[in-house]
């Protein structure tokens, strides 16, 4: 079993709610938006993380999306071409997840004031 079908399958019950995070990431970007002109005195740090967070809403909305559609029985080219597609977003949502975790503790670090 690879990485992706275990992956799918674990989020197979929760793969319906997949419009969720695209409201969520909708709310989100309205959020990003609008908050340098609410409060325009906003550290940097906090826009960056509250751009990180509508990255991670979009990636588990393009995810959940897939897990909800997915078919591990399918053969063809075109099959193919769609294992190649989930495979490259998997792939991309890990190192996104990464990224955002430690892009957080940086943040975290940096507003506590530690180097």
């Amino acid at each position: 079993m690879t990485f992706k079908h275990q992956l799918f399958q674990r989020l197979q019950p929760f793969a319906r709610h997949y419009a969720l995070f695209k409201w969520l990431s909708l709310a989100q970007a309205i959020g990003t938006v609008l908050l340098p002109l609410i409060m325009p005195d906003i550290e940097t740090a906090l826009w960056m993380l509250s751009l990180a967070l509508l990255a991670f809403w979009l990636s588990n909305y393009a995810l959940l999306r897939m897990a909800h559609h997915y078919q591990a029985d399918r053969k063809g080219l075109l099959a193919w071409v769609n294992n190649l597609w989930e495979n490259l977003l998997v792939i991309s949502w890990a190192v996104l997840l990464v990224s955002i975790i430690y892009l957080v503790i940086k943040l975290v670090l940096y507003l506590s004031g530690q180097p």
